[in-house]
């Protein structure tokens, strides 16, 4: 028949498996916990990135009209009429400012794909952690388990 003391140690040793199963749970919690706000930040600055992006856009183009508004104001004070080389010009600054419009929008969608992308492996990030924390946990309980069935064996 096992003594108190024995009976007191299998206590102790299969509280001790169960407190450190319960931390380890806890902790991949506050992992997956951590990994999904991490992900939303980053989603919610992929959205900024893409506003800011529309913005700058915006305000380029409104840049570029006012450069050309200005050229054809210029070119008709001069007399000089919107055909030919003056008509060639204007053109080929409306287009190099569409291209630096769409530039500016290309970068600024690569660039919330990126979070976006980041957002996605935080979030897997943190169930993994969590799931590695379960199997732990479960180590942790047959282990424990484990020792304090050896208590009772014969030796």
């Amino acid at each position: 028949m096992a003594g108190p003391l024995l009976i007191g140690a299998a206590i102790a040793m299969g509280a001790g498996a169960l407190l450190s199963a319960k931390g380890q749970l806890d902790a991949g919690n506050a992992a997956k916990k951590a990994g999904n706000a991490e992900g939303d930040l980053l989603e919610k600055n992929a959205d900024r990135v893409e506003e800011m992006g529309d913005y700058t856009a915006f305000r380029h183009n409104m840049k570029v009209k006012k450069v050309l508004g200005a050229g054809r104001a210029a070119y008709a004070a001069s007399g000089v009429t919107m055909s030919g080389s003056a008509m060639n010009v204007m053109r080929e600054s409306a287009v190099e400012g569409e291209r630096d419009r769409l530039a500016i929008l290309y970068n600024a969608e690569v660039k919330a794909d990126t979070m976006r992308d980041q957002a996605s492996i935080a979030r897997y990030s943190g169930r993994a952690a969590q799931r590695a924390a379960q199997y732990s946990a479960a180590g942790s309980l047959l282990g424990g388990a484990g020792r304090t069935m050896g208590l009772f064996l014969p030796s």
